[in-house]
């Protein structure tokens, strides 16, 4: 039993000074590494700050066709964005074009994508477009929508502009 007992008492001894020692280097390491660290933080060599600066740039936007002292009465979608190969680009709509008139047609508040759900994929149609100071009547084979099949769709994205606008045109078309 004696000897149960001096088992027992040297695995307890064993076990408290394992904690002893992992808890006495955990502080000793705590303690050297703040000394270390407030030591380096003092001798850091500081950077120069650039200094700030406060201009202003345009964000970059494609060149859009303008007339001097031109007022739209009807609304217009301003072609952003051609997909390639589309209806669109074959017909020769380019980024920066005004679109008018789709098929004779006015375009409502929404633009032209109001207006092609009267239509089905391979009708040809007449798209009137402003490029530049030059009025252009493009023929268009609407191609079938790739997201909705069954749909009609031109390829193009735009910003639909309310009529009775103002544009004012580029200091060289003055």
């Amino acid at each position: 039993m004696e000897k149960n007992n001096a088992i027992a008492l040297i695995i307890v001894v064993g076990v408290l000074a394992l904690l002893v020692g992992c808890v006495g280097g955990a502080l000793a390491g705590g303690v050297a590494s703040y000394f270390v660290a407030s030591r380096t933080e003092s001798s850091q060599i500081e950077q120069p700050v650039p200094p700030i600066t406060r201009e202003y740039q345009a964000p970059i936007v494609p060149r859009t066709p303008v007339i001097p002292e031109f007022r739209m009465e009807t609304v217009y979608a301003l072609v952003t964005a051609v997909t390639t190969d589309s209806p669109a680009d074959r017909a020769g709509i380019q980024v920066g074009d005004m679109i008018t008139q789709f098929d004779g047609q006015e375009l409502p508040e929404a633009g032209p994508a109001e207006l092609i759900t009267e239509y089905a994929p391979g009708d040809r149609i007449t798209v009137t477009v402003l490029r530049g100071t030059d009025e252009l009547d493009l023929a268009v084979t609407l191609g079938e929508n790739p997201d909705t099949p069954g749909k009609a769709w031109l390829g193009i994205t735009y910003q639909a502009i309310p009529g009775n606008m103002q544009r004012f045109g580029w200091p060289d078309q003055e």
